[in-house]
């Protein structure tokens, strides 16, 4: 990703942010520039925060799009109040019933049972989590730091390239994955209590997407550990976050 700074006719600064797709996407979906483009267009006329798209390329030699810069920036030492206004984001991203609107969006496939030897999973564990009742879009990678903010208020959303259409309790998972140690247990309950008073849940499916999203995570503990305390955390430690991530898994961090 490169920010662009360019000057109009007019003499205006202009920032863009240039974006190239990554390898696993394009291995995933040779359209993923495509897709992304006309899904942030989509977004964006039904008024949801999310990055203008501007042009993209969607070839065998370049995919890359090129959006607008949105004013703001992710929260590292974020208070417990932005955990709502996340959750009120999803909330409103699930509500929408995406119908036959979004058949350029991959559709969810589900994955394999999960397992790991970096935390304590259940001896007993009945994957998968079973059909949802509705499918949703989902932004499919939503954490801190995806989520702009700008005077207090959440600014926009980045980041739509892992967008998939199936089940919203897995989106919610991947979020409280991040929340848990980011924020902490206590914000992460209340995210979760308020996406739920909205939306309802089903807490044992919630489990089980908590356990997969937790497994992913956990081999690159170390690596976020020290990214976040280059960032200033120093209260976030592989430990913590493997000890948190077990929670999860433990089932401890329910509303």
């Amino acid at each position: 990703m490169s920010l662009l700074e360019i000057v109009r006719s007019d003499g205006r600064p202009v920032r863009l942010v240039l974006r190239r797709c990554g390898r696993a996407n394009l291995r995933a979906n040779p359209d993923s520039a495509d897709a992304e483009f006309r899904l942030l267009t989509h977004l964006a006329t039904l008024g949801y925060p999310v990055p203008r798209a501007l042009f993209h390329e969607s070839s065998s030699t370049a995919s890359w799009l090129l959006l607008e810069y949105l004013e703001g920036e992710p929260a590292w030492h974020p208070p417990e109040g932005h955990a709502l206004a996340m959750a009120g984001f999803l909330v409103s991203l699930h509500t929408m019933a995406p119908g036959d609107a979004l058949p350029f969006v991959p559709r969810q496939t589900t994955p394999d049972a999960p397992a790991s030897t970096l935390l304590d999973l259940p001896a007993d564990l009945d994957w998968p989590p079973g059909a949802p009742d509705t499918r949703r879009l989902l932004h499919g990678d939503f954490w801190t730091g995806n989520v702009l903010w700008r005077n207090g208020g959440l600014a926009g959303v980045i980041d739509w390239e892992d967008a998939m259409i199936g089940d919203p309790l897995a989106d919610l998972a991947i979020a409280r994955s991040n929340l848990v140690w980011t924020h902490g247990t206590g914000a992460c309950r209340a995210f979760t209590a308020h996406y739920g008073d909205a939306m309802g849940l089903d807490p044992h499916r919630l489990w089980l997407w908590d356990i997969h999203a937790a497994v992913i995570m956990a081999p690159h503990a170390g690596d976020y550990a020290s990214d976040w305390q280059d960032l200033g955390r120093r209260d976030v430690s592989e430990a913590v976050i493997l000890e948190r991530l077990q929670e999860l898994v433990d089932g401890t961090v329910m509303p």
